[in-house]
């Protein structure tokens, strides 16, 4: 058995690297995209259980509350009122997202969060005109990442 040291060549490691790194991104990716269908469900199952309420605004209000509190209690944060408001308030922007094209998987919770402080202009993604959603975004830094 030798004792001599392998070292794989810049360009070989640089295409292992390439793969792993592409197959996280793929990953990240889908993540994304499974948490954006939970919100959007999640806000379906607020609105119809709100519908079932006598006094819907009061109703309504302490079931966010609750549920929040709930939520909170068993994964963490991530749940607060203001969150649940939007996953309610997603769900009610694009109540056919279920039904939608294949570019909804490249847009991420950011994406239609933005829509909800939005003048409700289009603009154009990937090629594809878009409604619902802002036509500008609020500068920030290059550093600083998307949320």
């Amino acid at each position: 058995m030798s004792s001599r040291k392998v070292i794989p060549n810049s360009r070989f490691f640089d295409e292992v690297r390439a793969l792993l790194a592409q197959a996280r991104q793929k990953a990240y990716a889908a993540i994304n995209f499974a948490m954006v269908e939970a919100y959007w469900e999640i806000g379906r199952r607020i609105v119809e259980e709100e519908q079932q309420g006598r006094d819907r605004a009061d109703y309504g209000a302490a079931l966010i509350k609750e549920l929040s509190r709930q939520l909170t209690s068993e994964f963490g944060k991530g749940f607060a009122v203001a969150n649940l408001r939007n996953f309610r308030q997603f769900y009610l922007t694009f109540p056919e997202f279920q039904k939608g094209s294949a570019l909804r998987s490249l847009l991420s919770w950011s994406h239609y969060r933005l829509n909800f402080l939005s003048c409700g202009l289009s603009f154009v993604f990937g090629g594809i005109r878009l409604h619902r959603f802002v036509t500008t975004v609020p500068p920030r830094s290059v550093s600083s990442p998307v949320v």
